[in-house]
């Protein structure tokens, strides 16, 4: 369920986010085929994802498609009751790497006969090593990582420039119906946006954990009370404790928005009655994106807040 997976994700994303971007996205992957997959494609690629013995990656975004998805020029053409693609992806997150046996990447392409904009987008399964009909892997794709950006930050974390077909063509699968991709994305991107709020989660609690041990272990100036002459640690002073405590404050908040949302996930998904399972629905529509942005924009201001804590100190990288 829902509402214990995203309890262990803010545990794994705070101790290593680039690390669990992996597991974020083959959650994904995995949520996607359930929802839109063959039983053929359930069967070949979901105990191995499930296993973690492979993982799965998201494919949306193009050199001149980013915000605008439906401007994206990778193809997909018929071939040998596949499809054959070609065209390139950038910013894909764990868009190879060598932890994991095969990597199956889910892909937005455009078929010959769709219409323009998002509504001429399939989705596609592109496995970086085919899989053959008794389970094992094949011969290599036709896809390679061209280069990894080079980031300000969560530089363990490999993001991808993915070219496919530069060959004969990338082979891959369709996902659910064609023209229907940004549908069945949807069901991918929706989960990851969660699990991104959560990422603002990790990134304030680790902040507060750090800035208060540094707090309590900190010795400086005397106690202000004047009840001391000595020495006392800056958890003692009142504006340090005051940007604790409100560190502390909006990270419950952010916990219990997003523990709200997956509790609605769950109940969307597996609740007896009909009503409510729409009710939640209608609430996931709304308090996703709300989740998303105000969760990782709070990480980002408590992890701030968390550096004044430090003083000069947390400008400097063994803190």
């Amino acid at each position: 369920p829902w509402t214990l997976s995203i309890a262990l994700s803010e545990i794994w994303q705070a101790a290593n986010m680039s690390l669990a971007n992996a597991w974020m996205l083959t959650q994904g992957a995995v949520e996607a085929i359930q929802a839109h997959g063959t039983s053929e494609q359930k069967a070949t690629y979901l105990p191995k994802l499930i296993s973690g013995e492979w993982s799965g990656t998201m494919n949306l975004t193009e050199p001149n498609a980013g915000s605008d998805v439906g401007a994206l020029r990778t193809s997909a053409v018929r071939s040998n009751g596949a499809w054959k693609i070609t065209g390139t992806k950038i910013f894909i997150t764990h868009g190879d790497q060598d932890m994991t046996e095969n990597v199956v990447h889910l892909v937005l392409a455009r078929t010959p006969d769709g219409p323009e904009g998002t509504r001429g987008i399939s989705l596609f399964v592109v496995p970086k090593f085919l899989v053959e009909s008794d389970g094992k892997l094949g011969k290599r794709n036709d896809l390679r990582a061209v280069s990894l950006e080079h980031k300000l930050g969560h530089m363990a974390s490999p993001t991808a420039v993915m070219s496919y077909g530069d060959n004969e063509g990338a082979i891959g699968y369709l996902l659910g119906d064609e023209n229907q991709g940004m549908s069945c994305m949807f069901t991918m991107m929706n989960n990851a946006r969660l699990n991104v709020a959560v990422q603002g989660l990790a990134v304030a609690e680790r902040s507060y954990q750090r800035a208060l041990q540094w707090a309590k272990e900190r010795i400086q100036g005397s106690d202000i009370s004047g009840q001391s002459k000595d020495k006392v640690p800056i958890i003692r002073h009142p504006d340090v404790r005051r940007m604790l405590m409100e560190m502390k404050s909006q990270i419950e908040a952010i916990r219990a928005l997003c523990y709200s949302v997956a509790e609605a996930l769950d109940l969307a998904g597996q609740h007896p009655d009909d009503l409510i399972r729409e009710q939640c629905r209608g609430y996931l529509e709304l308090m996703i994106p709300i989740a998303k942005a105000w969760s990782t924009d709070q990480g980002f201001e408590i992890a701030s807040t968390g550096v004044q804590v430090h003083g000069g100190m947390g400008y400097i990288e063994e803190t």
